[in-house]
């Protein structure tokens, strides 16, 4: 895709923020996004109430991104008793 996929833009919305509004729009929260590559970027995309958790090793791959979304709902009080993962780069 040439960039972080979390900044490609569909009809003029980054995936992120795609992502975090439908899933918000469907009743889902608290809503933690995991970011790696461009992480800065991605963070200020983000509204607010949306929490954003640094995956330190992203570049491993996808089940680095789990742990760390994993470890950070388990950390929330209280702990959420179901979590939906959802890739931002499937948009449909």
């Amino acid at each position: 895709m040439g960039r972080p996929k979390a900044l490609v833009a569909l009809d003029g919305e980054p995936l992120v923020r795609r992502a975090v509004r439908v899933l918000a729009d469907g009743g889902c929260g608290p809503l933690v996004v995991v970011v790696g590559a461009a992480a800065e970027e991605v963070e200020a995309l983000l509204p607010a109430g949306v929490r954003a958790v640094v995956a330190d090793g992203w570049a491993e791959g996808m089940g680095a991104s789990l742990r760390a979304g994993l470890a950070a709902l388990e950390a929330l009080e209280p702990v959420p008793d179901a979590a939906l993962v959802h890739l931002v780069d499937l948009p449909g």
